[in-house]
Order: C-alpha cells, then structure tokens, then sequence
C-alpha cells in the first residue's frame, strides 16, 4: 500500500478471545516443532505481527502472502473478474490454479489443509459455498475472497477486528447466507 494511500487503511484491532497473544516467547518452547509453529506466527513479534501490521512501514512493504490490503468490493470484483473467462486468467489456466496442487497435515493450522496455486478449493473443512469448484482463499483474523463458478458468485469480506482462525463465525454465517440468497434468485440470471 502505498505510503499516499494509507489513510484508507482501517487499523487492525486484535482481541482474541482470552486475551492477547504477545506474551508468548517462541524461544521459551521446548519442543522444536511447537516452536518452529510459533515462531511462524511470532516473527515478526506479536501473534500474526500484530505489533507491526498497523506500521506505515510494514503496509508499504508488499509482503506476499501477508501483506495484502482491499475493500470487500475490491476483493469481490477481483474474484469476479476470474469468473470472466480470459479476462485475468484464461479458463485453463484458472482450472489448474484453483485445483489442488498439495495436501496434507500442516503443523500450524493443526489440521489436513489443500491448497491450489494461489487458491484454496472449496473442502468440507472450510466450505465455500455448496458447488464443488468454488476457490477463494481465507486472510487474516477471518477475511476472505472467493468465487463459485457453478452459482455465479463472487464473494469478499473483510473487516479490522481480527479474530484468530481463518474460517470464524462471521464469515461462516455470511457465506451461509450469500448463498441463502442466491437459491432464491431467478434462474435466468447472469450477475448478480
């Protein structure tokens, strides 16, 4: 982001439930696989940075996988224009981009994940929606960004107070209800 475009920027407010994570020391934890999990989210200080994401610095550095920044309706049409074919990305390319390309345990979610190349398929564990080929990928505290193809979707939600889990009770219940709405829409309809 640059520096001229940061008071568009809504500071981001981290209150987990049970209190604040910056106490923890990754370097006090014995187990090197426990540790090497909290350093990841500890580097820099703070859980998820959050002693630094708030930082001019830090929002001008374009830090990939981390630093992004958007509006929901930024976020929305940017998925939306991936449901055009060939405007962004053509069809094929698209396809191998949002199929998974690696699955597996992953040690600092604690739980079997897939990914594709840059996306995240719809998976019973984090459900986009009920159409199989729907993409997206979940960002910090529980923003997220996704399209499905088969209902003609395109979806962004994203907000300052942080809570940490990438799917959270917030945008469960409006993906849940996105779609609650589209099931009564006309079947004719091409963009809604």
């Amino acid at each position: 982001m640059p520096y001229s475009e940061q008071h568009r920027c809504a500071e981001l407010i981290w209150a987990p439930p049970g209190g604040a994570f910056s106490t923890i020391d990754p370097h006090s934890i014995d187990d090197p696989a426990a540790r090497l999990v909290a350093l990841g989210y500890f580097n820099p200080p703070g859980y998820s940075s959050q002693g630094v994401v708030n930082l001019p610095q830090w929002r001008a550095m374009g830090i990939p996988s981390t630093g992004g920044h958007a509006s929901a309706s930024g976020l929305a049409e940017f998925y939306a224009a991936l449901l055009r074919p060939g405007e962004l990305l053509s069809a094929e390319l698209l396809a191998q981009a949002t199929r998974t390309q690696a699955a597996g345990p992953c040690p600092v979610l604690g739980e079997d994940v897939e990914f594709g190349l840059g996306f995240t398929p719809t998976t019973i564990r984090r459900p986009l929606g009920p159409n199989p080929r729907s993409f997206g990928h979940f960002g910090t505290g529980g923003a997220l960004g996704f399209a499905d193809p088969d209902a003609g979707v395109a979806f962004g939600y994203v907000m300052n107070h942080c809570i940490p889990r990438w799917q959270s009770t917030r945008n469960r219940a409006l993906i849940d209800a996105t779609f609650e709405s589209v099931a009564h829409l006309p079947t004719d309809h091409t963009e809604h």
